[in-house]
């Protein structure tokens, strides 16, 4: 079944590590046409993909939180600042 552009989705078995049994069948969403040839490989031990970035870890996400934290800091610190000049007023 086509699901968007370019994408299919087929539903493939989740397997059992220990014994091979069945435990699930799930929807797939694949952008690829050579499904059968990546559901026979072996498990990868770590998957390092990086056409999809999280938008947490995007440059830009990561240095407007960066500005934001550092403004709040600033923020904070004037807030100190003012309470001490206050009280030994």
């Amino acid at each position: 079944e086509n699901v968007g552009v370019n994408y299919t989705r087929k539903v493939i078995e989740v397997r059992n590590l220990d014994d091979e049994s069945v435990i699930s069948e799930v929807y797939a969403y694949l952008k690829c046409n050579y499904t059968h040839e990546l559901l026979e490989k072996e498990f990868m031990s770590d998957y390092q993909d990086r056409r999809y970035v999280p938008r947490s870890e995007r440059p830009a996400v990561r240095e407007a939180r960066r500005v934001r934290t550092l403004a709040e800091e600033n923020r904070i610190a004037a807030q100190n600042s003012s309470t001490q000049q206050q009280s030994s007023s």
